[in-house]
């Protein structure tokens, strides 16, 4: 598939380990395996390792949500998996408001495992692809990276707030996939949401009405609802 294949995989279950194996075996990865947090963090220091699949088991532990924290300030472009005991919904938001991508429940799809873990890969070689470019441009839009601004036709620069400059940058790099209110709350403002907090849909308005004001025939921020919001624009990285 040419794209990354390290995985690391934090396992607190030797069963569950081995029969997990032959299924990131098939998708190419070369997996690197961990049986404590200290060893990942290690090994998440000291190699350049675009996914994580991580097990949590039944019990998310502060030290659970400590390395998660510290893997997506690290790298914001690293894609985590969480595996958990149970189905429970507040159980697969919690990992995902502490900075995880997505968590799945036992017993595993083992289809839908394959097919999230391709779509994260998918995801980190377009980052890693496109990363190094300065400047990205939409709909008559420059946004510079490397000064961390946006332009109207090369010229004219809209005022954004640092933090309404990075949303816009993670719903652009996330290439059309949805980021949920709980991750981006993690990328943009670096801490979890909090009991009804609207602070993430507050400032997609903000950016929403900003961009409008320049280019009001385009809804570029798009929402789905109960999911969160994507970035539907067309995007020239060249």
């Amino acid at each position: 598939m040419n794209l990354p294949a390290r995985i690391l995989v934090i396992q607190k279950n030797n069963q569950w380990s081995q029969s997990l194996h032959p299924v990131l075996q098939n998708l190419g990865f070369e997996i690197t395996l961990c049986k404590t947090l200290p060893d990942a963090t290690f090994w998440m220091s000291h190699q350049k390792i675009p996914l994580v699949l991580m097990d949590m088991g039944k019990e998310v532990t502060p030290e659970d949500m400590a390395f998660l924290r510290m893997v997506r300030e690290q790298d914001p472009h690293v894609s985590i998996m969480v595996l958990r005991e149970t189905g429970a919904k507040e159980d697969r938001a919690l990992p995902i408001e502490w900075g995880a991508d997505d968590c799945l429940c036992k017993p595993l799809d083992a289809r839908e495992l394959m097919a999230k873990l391709r779509r994260m890969q998918e995801r980190y070689r377009f980052t890693l692809t496109n990363k190094q470019t300065p400047y990205v441009r939409f709909s008559q839009f420059t946004l510079d990276r490397q000064h961390r601004r946006l332009l109207w036709r090369e010229d004219n620069i809209v005022g954004l707030t640092g933090r309404e400059f990075q949303l816009l940058l993670c719903l652009i790099e996330a290439a059309n996939e949805v980021l949920s209110r709980e991750k981006l709350a993690v990328m943009v403002c670096g801490r979890a949401l909090h009991d009804m907090d609207r602070s993430i849909d507050v400032m997609v308005a903000k950016l929403r009405k900003k961009l409008k004001a320049y280019h009001g025939a385009e809804t570029l921020i798009r929402s789905v609802r109960g999911q969160g919001y994507f970035f539907g624009g067309k995007v020239d990285w060249s």
